[in-house]
């Protein structure tokens, strides 16, 4: 097994939970890969697109993908244009729907998702979504979940999960690793 992380807006992959995450998989000897996703703070949905699919296309037969917000939307959006499958995807804290001003952001939203499309590259999903996120309302994540078919874990709080840890999601890997 081999796990991808890809981060959300304004991020990149030494903040937050990821170097945990790669540390602890690393112990593992789990191969990850965790890039930076290009201008994070005016990302543009056809390069984060790119990126993804060339890390999904060097991974072997059997992926992990771990999400964190708007990193989930453009995994969601690359599944509609290209089909690679994958064993299981994570989401953590992931919009479907954002009105904002900031244009840039609103390519990502424009159009209904294929869900059809989408679910065919996907064989399972958990979607982790606190209820008390004060970005992204956690109907976003029963959404997902209901599209994907995928289990729910909705913790009361954890508000956008951009910690320094984050065990919750560690158990959840050690689990599909073994």
């Amino acid at each position: 097994m081999e796990v991808l992380l890809l981060h959300g807006w304004a991020a990149n992959s030494r903040q937050q939970w990821f170097p945990y995450i790669r540390r602890e998989l690393g112990k593992k000897k789990v191969k990850v890969y965790a890039p930076n996703l290009p201008r994070p703070k005016i990302p543009d949905l056809t390069d984060w697109s790119w990126v993804i699919t060339k890390n999904l296309l060097k991974m072997g037969s059997r992926r992990i993908v771990i999400c964190h917000s708007l990193g989930g939307v453009a995994l969601l959006r690359t599944l509609e244009e290209v089909k690679l499958p994958i064993d299981l995807v994570i989401f953590v804290s992931v919009p479907l729907h954002v009105h904002t001003k900031r244009e840039f952001l609103s390519k990502f939203f424009k159009i209904r998702y294929r869900w059809n499309i989408i679910r065919k590259s996907i064989k399972k999903a958990i979607i982790i979504h606190a209820k008390d996120d004060p970005w992204v309302s956690y109907i976003n994540g029963q959404e997902i979940a209901r599209q994907l078919r995928g289990k729910l874990i909705m913790p009361k709080s954890g508000k956008h999960f951009t910690t320094k840890k984050f065990p919750l999601l560690l158990n959840l890997l050690s689990s599909a690793l073994s």
